[in-house]
């Protein structure tokens, strides 16, 4: 629904109804350029200072997304509060705060209808409630292992994406992503045989990342997108990081999807899982700070041509891998202790071998799962 506006078709096809099934409050328009967005239309209207929604869905579970937008900077801190159901979707949510102005935002919840209508609302604590679209979707676990949601112990759920919003090829980051993904772009792999070009690789559909590697025109193509936590925070100090995903078996492609230092200074650390050819075997190192050149290396038996969950555990003094639900090994030497960020960076072998320029297939992520230490 594009909330405040008339009925638009997005830039993958997809109609959006006409802003409906709204209590009270008012909109509003504007002509600026929206950044973050290739769906303008969708972020210049808005809603504002409505008490809330009732819209009749069927009974289900859904992933609710509210598209956001601060389109009146004029008006000073906003910040509003938003429940589906009962449930909270966002706390004491301050827009320009989060992305800045004019920028679009898009805030995602797991949402349960049981009595044939969402019922959103919201409740202003400084200045008023403000929605620019409502966008309901079907729940789709295309590994039959659904994303967690919610705190662990000692953990504290901070990122997660289910890859429900569809986005074709050339689309992602986009609308849908790109207040939460970017990714590497133009520059060469670790070997140098590969170019990093998401506009190429990267799509979503049936629930699921995929990054189609293959080459063009003799340039070898790979991915290596990353989330954007929140606050625009890149990295962090410690974290606990899930990652649900396959891959075919594409002769000179692996993964290293690794925490790599927000410094760009190898010297403070580094470490990856999965690492490995992706007609190979799984593994994970943790390379030593001060001396990179060394490091813990764990292997598996596991190849990845079935569903894998990886999950790295980064605490103080250790680093612990677990694959689908199985410790494989923990590191206590010299583990890092500066801010770094995930990236998932699939590339062309770094072995020695040479790429065929037939060689293509798919590395697919179902969800991925973020937290910091509670």
């Amino acid at each position: 629904m594009n909330s405040g506006g008339p009925a638009v078709t997005d830039s993958i096809g997809r109609q959006w109804r006409a802003d409906e099934y709204y209590i009270g409050g008012g909109t509003h328009t504007v002509a600026n350029t929206i950044a973050g967005t290739a769906d303008q239309a969708l972020f210049q209207s808005e809603r504002w200072g409505m008490s809330g929604y009732d819209i009749p869905v069927a009974n289900g579970t859904y992933t609710l997304q509210l598209l956001l937008a601060e389109l009146n900077p004029a008006s000073g801190a906003r910040v509003f509060s938003a429940t589906a159901n009962g449930q909270p979707v966002i706390t004491n949510y301050n827009i320009a705060a989060e992305v800045g102005n004019f920028r679009a935002d898009v805030v995602r919840q797991t949402v349960t209808v049981t009595n044939g209508v969402l019922q959103l609302r919201f409740i202003a604590s400084s200045n008023s409630a403000s929605v620019t679209g409502i966008e309901l979707l079907t729940t789709s676990t295309p590994s039959g292992q659904p994303m967690p949601t919610g705190d662990l112990a000692g953990w504290h759920q901070i990122f997660s994406d289910d890859f429900i919003t569809p986005a074709a090829t050339g689309s992602f980051p986009g609308t849908a992503y790109g207040s939460t993904w970017n990714g590497y772009d133009g520059s060469r792999d670790t070997s140098k045989q590969g170019v990093y070009s998401p506009a190429k690789t990267l799509s979503v559909s049936g629930g699921a990342l995929t990054m189609n590697l293959h080459t063009e025109n003799g340039t070898h193509l790979v991915a290596a997108p990353y989330p954007r936590l929140p606050g625009g925070a890149f990295g962090q100090t410690y974290g606990r990081y899930s990652v649900r995903f396959r891959a075919d078996a594409v002769a000179g492609y692996k993964t290293a999807w690794l925490l790599w230092p927000d410094t760009n200074n190898w010297s403070d650390g580094e470490i990856d899982f999965p690492e490995g050819n992706l007609t190979g075997h799984i593994e994970a190192f943790s390379h030593h700070v001060g001396a990179p050149t060394q490091q813990d290396q764990f292997s598996t038996a596991a190849t990845y041509g079935t569903w894998h969950t990886a999950t790295t555990e980064w605490t103080p003094g250790r680093v612990t891998f677990v694959l689908d639900g199985i410790t494989i090994g923990s590191a206590t030497t010299a583990i890092p202790t500066t801010s770094m960020h995930f990236v998932l960076q699939t590339e062309t072998c770094t072995d020695g071998c040479t790429v065929s320029n037939t060689a293509t297939g798919n590395v697919q992520v179902d969800w991925i799962s973020i937290y910091s230490r509670s």
